[in-house]
């Protein structure tokens, strides 16, 4: 009985446990089922764990063009199925291999012209091609280009011949065909803009030149000239806001007044590409006003048959904003010119003002004897009008109207294309504003920089009239006291501004004895992208603090080291810098995207640049390549316990039936 007994409690133990073996098996094979199939990984790369799949090293951190590196790919391997490596180097394949049994591959590439190079791989399955897992960004090369400097001039730049000479790596091109292709920007450390205007480019190029300057670290040189600084409309542009100078006359000039008289017939209403003549008209006197100072007198006036005040003569914070509150909006009726330019006149000179300006536009139509009446009206006064007559060019009333104005020595312009209304009025106004400085001018040192030469500078003939921004540096001014070359960094790079240029106004700068070295040096302080003189390296550590570690073999000092930092999303700070050993210096960052980071350094000499990449700890989807790998591992384990099962399933029954 007893024997009975322990023969069925045995039988029942037994088939307990068989059931709970055969439960858990269905249990975790039902928790296999889901995991996203293995074609997925063709469309989506999870981010990286702790068990990231893919390590690349680099034979060295900075190389130059042509020289060829080592990269060591180090992946998990899948023990399953054969695995090629992909080599990426921006994105783009470069050579392929076998994945070696041990999960390591090792690549020789030549560097390219360009940089930097981003370095990553790609595991693939050997026999169908598909994707593993892939990471673009494993390593970062930085490439130590050789000073390269792209000059922009319509005319030969004397500063770029001098260049040449000196055995500099110079590319000229004229405005119109850096616009068609602006290729030559990605591998210049330098540009110059010599007597170039905000006209000669379009307004994305320009956006461009912001990005490369404030964001890349790329050196600017401004040159003045007939075509530049305020004549060259740069005031309110993206340009100026790169600049240490701001084109207009400084505050010690004495306010002009400037009235804006604007026809609004019905003749202005007629239909152009951006809307009628009105609307252009509005665009051309705010963008017109926008480049007068507070301190000047400003006010707007309309005419048909009548003539209206819109805003009163007055100084004012903001001009440009004030008249397009005020604009007459509607444009309908006949014409009387010479009752408006008599009224805007009048007004003007009871202006206590002394520089008094009447920018008028019409359409030019005026009867004879108006004609008459408006030659004795302008001979006897002493406001500058400038006459913008919007008009076909067969249109003789129009010609006689700019006759009359010019014998009066006034300017008038004949506007076929009204699109071309707001560059011209803003160009017209410029010139009757000061805005160049002619006659001889001795120049004085105000702020040596150290890459300065100690040579005195020869007088130069003219310069654009500017004033200084407050964050800026004046190194060089006139006799009186105006900028000639003023120093600023703009984000990642630095900018230069020459208010006299270094072409025909400075004829004797360049034939001086200094001129050479003042070039070099100049040129150099530019256009160094990478200076032996300054070594970086990044080290990461697991508590996420990256340091940042410069070397200076030549240099005991930190103060004149400035450290910039841009980030992935364009972010700029500041670094600040510890010593740790004689000429070596650290910074401690707290990095919180992840992505490509530029340092730019600047040791008051030269300017270096060092790329880096760097990662944030993710958590989350395992690679796809790993994820494949733990389902072949989970499979195998539950065909495991399944046979298992059923195996302890047939004993049971063996053993009740024996």
């Amino acid at each position: 009985m007893s024997s009975t007994w322990h023969r069925s409690t045995a039988s029942i133990a037994a088939r307990f446990i068989v059931l709970i073996t055969l439960l858990v098996a269905i249990v975790v094979s039902g928790d296999s089922l889901q995991v996203p199939p293995m074609e997925s990984a063709d469309r989506s790369i999870g981010p990286a764990t702790t068990e990231a799949a893919i390590s690349v090293s680099l034979s060295t951190a900075v190389a130059r063009p042509g020289q060829r590196i080592g990269v060591q790919v180090l992946a998990g391997i899948f023990p399953d199925r054969a695995t090629d490596v992909a080599l990426l180097g921006n994105g783009i394949s470069l050579e392929v291999q076998a994945l070696s049994a041990q999960g390591s591959a090792y690549f020789e590439v030549d560097v390219p012209s360009t940089g930097p190079i981003i370095y990553g791989a790609e595991l693939r399955d050997r026999s169908n091609k598909g994707l593993l897992t892939r990471d673009e960004t494993a390593a970062i090369l930085n490439v130590a280009l050789n000073p390269s400097v792209l000059v922009l001039s319509d005319q030969q730049s004397a500063y770029a011949s001098s260049l040449r000479q000196g055995d500099w790596q110079v590319l000229e091109q004229r405005p119109a065909n850096f616009a068609a292709d602006t290729s030559p920007l990605a591998s210049a450390s330098m540009l110059v803009l010599d007597d170039v205007s905000i006209a000669d480019l379009p307004a994305a190029i320009w956006d461009e030149i912001h990005r490369s300057v404030r964001q890349g670290g790329l050196g600017l040189l401004v040159l003045g000239g007939p075509n530049s600084f305020a004549l060259g409309a740069y005031r309110e542009s993206r340009l100026e806001s790169l600049l240490p100078v701001v084109s207009e006359p400084p505050n010690y000039e004495p306010p002009a007044s400037v009235v804006f008289l604007v026809d609004v017939s019905g003749s202005m209403d007629q239909a152009v590409a951006a809307g009628n003549r009105l609307q252009v008209a509005r665009q051309a006197v705010t963008e017109s006003s926008s480049a007068l100072r507070a301190i000047d007198h400003v006010g707007l006036m309309s005419f048909d048959i009548a003539v209206r005040e819109h805003l009163s003569l007055a100084a004012r914070t903001n001009h440009s904003e004030a008249i397009a509150q005020s604009w007459p909006m509607t444009a309908s009726g006949g014409t009387r010119l010479l009752p408006a330019i008599e009224n805007a006149i009048d007004v003007l000179e009871h202006d206590p003002n002394t520089h008094d300006v009447l920018v008028v536009l019409t359409d030019g139509n005026i009867s004879q004897t108006d004609l008459d009446e408006l030659a004795l009206v302008l001979r006897s006064t002493t406001v500058e009008l400038i006459a913008l007559v919007v008009a076909d060019a067969d249109d003789h009333d129009a010609d006689a109207l700019i006759r009359i104005i010019e014998e009066s020595s006034g300017t008038a312009i004949q506007i076929d294309n009204v699109l071309q209304l707001p560059s011209i009025m803003r160009s017209e106004l410029e010139k009757n504003r000061p805005a160049i400085v002619f006659g001889s001018s001795a120049l004085s040192v105000t702020s040596p920089a150290d890459w300065m030469s100690g040579n005195a500078m020869p007088a130069v003939a003219a310069y654009a009239l500017t004033r200084p921004r407050e964050e800026a540096t004046v190194n060089i001014v006139s006799g009186r006291g105006d900028v000639i070359m003023a120093s600023m960094n703009a984000g990642a790079g630095e900018v230069i501004a020459v208010t006299s240029g270094l072409s025909s106004w400075a004829r004797d700068w360049l034939q001086s004895d200094g001129w050479p070295e003042f070039a070099a040096n100049l040129t150099r302080r530019l256009a160094t992208r990478e200076s032996p003189a300054i070594d970086v390296s990044v080290n990461h550590d697991d508590s996420g603090v990256t340091t940042l570690i410069i070397e200076q073999s030549d240099r005991q000092s930190l103060k004149s080291i400035r450290g910039t930092l841009v980030g992935p999303s364009n972010s700029l700070t500041m670094l600040k810098f510890h010593p740790v050993a004689v000429g070596r210096y650290s910074s401690e960052l707290q990095l919180t995207e992840s992505g490509q980071y530029l340092v730019t350094l600047d040791d008051g000499l030269t300017t270096a640049r060092h790329h880096f990449q760097h990662k944030q700890e993710q958590t989350g989807a395992i690679l796809p390549g790993l994820e494949a790998a733990k389902l072949s591992r989970q499979v195998a384990w539950e065909r495991l316990l399944a046979c298992l099962a059923l195996l302890l399933f047939l004993t049971v029954l063996w053993w009740e039936r024996r």
